[in-house]
This record gives C-alpha cells, structure tokens and sequence, in this order.
C-alpha cells in the first residue's frame, strides 16, 4: 500500500504541470541505464520516463560517471539520482521513491581460475575484488573489513574492470545476473 500512497502523492501535487524541470541523474549500467543511439535506456529508464510522464513533470536524464551523478543529484535542488541503493548511510540524503528494477548480487570468477573459489567473505579476502570508487558495494565491502588497495580494487565504473577480469588480472567481481551478461558482451563473451 505504500506504493500506491506514493503514486498518488507524486501525481496529485499540485507544483507537478508548471514546475522547473526535475533534473534526474544516472550512470551507465545496463540493462537498467544507459546511451544507446545518443539515448538514455534501459529497465529503469523506462520506468523513470513513465513515472514522469503520469506525473506531468519534465525530467530532464543526463548521464555521468557514478560518483559525478550522486554529486550532482547531491547539490542539485531540482535534482534526483536513479539507479541507487537505499542504504542506512544514504537514507537521509534523499527522499526516496521506488523501488526499480533490481536483482541480488553476486561475487563471479572466471571459470578458468578454480583457485579463487572464496565460500565465505573472509575468504573472499584473500583476493583482488574489483568494485567502483564510492558505489554502495565498496561501502559493504570496507564495512566487512576490506581494504582499499590490498583486497579491494577502486575502479572508475561499475564495468571498467571486466577486460583485466577476463585476463586473470583481477579475482573477482561483483555483479547481478541481470547486469553481468551485458558487461560480458561488450568484451564478446557470455556467461
């Protein structure tokens, strides 16, 4: 029931049709957002359209680098930030609408390496994770006692460190069945 309360606050305001446009920012992670023919797409991005549609708002999407979009939607009054994870640290930063597309996320390695085969996340430790600088999984994985630089690798983008993955360069990823198959195939190879 909260989901429609919410529905029906958002098209019931009365600022909706004559309102400044409601800047949304997010990042290139499909399938739930991404340019595809100089166009944001994807799962979410359909979503976030209809939404703005039923509620007669103008949004306006741009697509930046994760940390850029949460700085953005940060400091932007107008603004708003879409594909991101609701966690404690993050609940007061924003007014949360939603939940999206989604789906549970899992460490992968290449089938080709059984010696990195961690069953738990202490034992994860003792490999190269890859994870993007200042994304809600780095935040998960420094509060179970990751280390930035020794077991836990910053990289610009959730998808920047798959060709070093594929290469044996790095252990471990982490990523959604639904998010790994189109980062795989940019690099021309499937699950």
């Amino acid at each position: 029931m909260p989901r429609l309360w919410l529905l029906f606050l958002l098209l019931s305001a009365p600022w909706a049709a004559d309102a400044v446009p409601l800047r949304l920012y997010t990042e290139h992670f499909p399938p739930y957002n991404f340019l595809h023919n100089n166009q944001i797409v994807g799962i979410n991005t359909a979503l976030v359209r209809r939404a703005c549609q039923l509620a007669e708002l103008d949004c306006q999407l741009s697509l930046y680098p994760w940390l850029r979009a949460f700085e953005k939607a940060s400091t932007d009054p107008n603004g708003g930030l879409y594909t991101t994870a609701l966690t404690p640290q993050r609940r007061a930063q924003f007014s949360w609408v939603g939940p999206l597309a989604s789906g549970r996320s899992y460490l992968y390695r290449l089938k080709s390496r059984p010696e990195v085969a961690p069953a738990t996340l202490e034992q994860a430790k003792n490999y190269g994770l890859a994870v993007a600088a200042g994304d809600v999984y780095e935040e998960f994985f420094l509060s179970k006692g990751f280390e930035r630089g020794k077991n836990l690798l910053d990289f610009p983008t959730k998808s920047a460190p798959i060709a070093l993955f594929l290469h044996g360069k790095v252990d471990l990823v982490v990523a959604s069945a639904q998010v790994m198959p189109s980062w795989l195939a940019a690099h021309g190879v499937d699950m």
